[in-house]
């Protein structure tokens, strides 16, 4: 079974460098140009609609010796280019905004799928939003009840997960997570975010607990909870949306 190659690339930027607003915009702009000069054939296949792109982008962010930008794919053209880079310490310059900065190091991750299998009643996790999430809002005008939104969470990771492994699960296990894994603490807020000078998008932000209370058929929830981690949630992953830390816990 495939599963998702976490990539991560360490900048050298100075202290005093910033990118101002949300940068997932320009942390996309960056890694796309970056990789096409390593492989001109990669920009096409970077380029396909959203429910077809083999990655999801961790965006731009400030660390302690410079900064960093992470690539989860689980495409082997674009894995075996970046592992290509890796092997011969070829890291060259990544462009962001109108600068050039050295990338000094490249880090690899094979993700392992935990087994399929139960949780224990009792169990949980917590997510806390790292970026905003975006979920499809059939009035995108309005202004979106964060919470309503989250009752698609289920739903389109069920869809991501189908999309990374190419597996099939029970078209019922969303309805199923929703019924027996309870929200037992959450602090979301709705928030306009810049895409661009002209271009916003409603997103939610914040933290959710979750705990199970009825674990039959919920042999494949924590793969579910793994892709979140991994991969994102809701839509425009692509872009640096809807990346969640994820916190675990017994009974």
């Amino acid at each position: 079974m495939r599963f998702i190659q976490r990539f991560q690339f360490f900048i050298d930027v100075p202290t005093d460098f910033r990118i101002g607003g949300f940068t997932g915009k320009v942390s996309q702009g960056a890694m796309l140009t970056y990789l096409k000069d390593k492989n001109p054939n990669l920009w096409e296949k970077m380029h396909e609609s959203n429910h077809e792109r083999p990655y999801s982008l961790f965006p731009y962010t400030k660390i302690s010796n410079g900064a960093t930008i992470g690539v989860a794919t689980t495409d082997d053209e674009l894995s075996q280019t970046i592992l290509r880079i890796i092997v011969e310490d070829d890291y060259g310059k990544i462009r962001l905004v109108d600068h050039e900065f050295p990338v000094y190091q490249v880090q690899f991750n094979k993700v392992n799928p935990v087994p399929p299998k139960p949780p224990e009643n009792g169990s949980g996790f917590a997510l806390r939003f790292q970026t905003p999430a975006v979920f499809p809002d059939p009035n995108r005008k309005r202004k979106v009840n964060p919470y309503l939104n989250l009752q698609k969470l289920w739903h389109t990771t069920k869809k991501t997960y189908e999309m990374i492994t190419g597996e099939t699960l029970d078209e019922n296990l969303p309805q199923r997570i929703e019924k027996q894994v309870a929200v037992t603490n959450f602090e979301l807020k709705s928030r306009r975010v810049s895409i661009t000078k002209t271009a916003k998008v409603f997103a939610t932000t914040g933290y959710l607990k979750f705990i199970v209370e009825d674990n039959e058929g919920l042999d494949y929830l924590y793969r579910l909870v793994q892709t979140m981690e991994h991969w994102g949630i809701g839509g425009k992953r692509a872009m640096g949306f809807g990346k969640v830390k994820v916190k675990y816990f017994k009974n």
